[in-house]
């Protein structure tokens, strides 16, 4: 009985541990409906400190809701469990310097979304997405706690939030 009992230790810590964030957004009609393949919109998320682009609204997709997820790699939870963060996310057009026919035709549906990354070939340079969401675009935010995950000493951040229009 030993040996099965000091497997199990070592199963349990050998497990990885990490961080992560993730945001369920719900994007109403009436907020996609701006955003064609001729105007194309950049759903944004700020999770932790930076503006980044997820995902790209062309008219068509993705499924409502979108699961966004920013993963922190190893990592323990420690004097983060408990503590609360606010997620902010919003819509904005397209930047006018990208590809907006390539970046269109390269979004395809995923189960969740992940901070996209360009050659900037296809769709330039993601600096140039604003930091701060303007008076009249879609816009949300929701605070959620960190909290520990299956892992020996990971956790998550999890929010819900529904985009409105101001």
């Amino acid at each position: 009985m030993r040996p099965v009992a000091a497997s199990l230790v070592l199963l349990a810590c050998g497990c990885e541990s990490g961080l992560s964030r993730s945001a369920e957004v719900r994007l109403p009609a009436d907020v996609r409906a701006p955003f064609t393949a001729g105007a194309p919109g950049i759903l944004v998320s700020d999770m932790g400190g930076s503006a980044l682009p997820y995902v790209v609204l062309c008219g068509h997709g993705p499924a409502d809701p979108v699961k966004l997820v920013q993963d922190l790699g190893f990592g323990c939870l420690d004097s983060k469990e408990g503590t609360t963060e606010t997620v902010r996310a919003w819509l904005q057009p397209m930047p006018a310097a990208w590809d907006a026919a390539r970046t269109c035709a390269a979004q395809i549906e995923r189960p969740f979304y992940k901070g996209l990354v360009f050659d900037t070939a296809d769709a330039g340079d993601s600096g140039n997405l604003a930091g701060e969401p303007s008076a009249d675009w879609a816009r949300g935010s929701a605070a959620g706690t960190w909290r520990r995950d299956a892992s020996p000493c990971g956790g998550a951040l999890n929010v819900v939030m529904t985009l409105a229009r101001p």
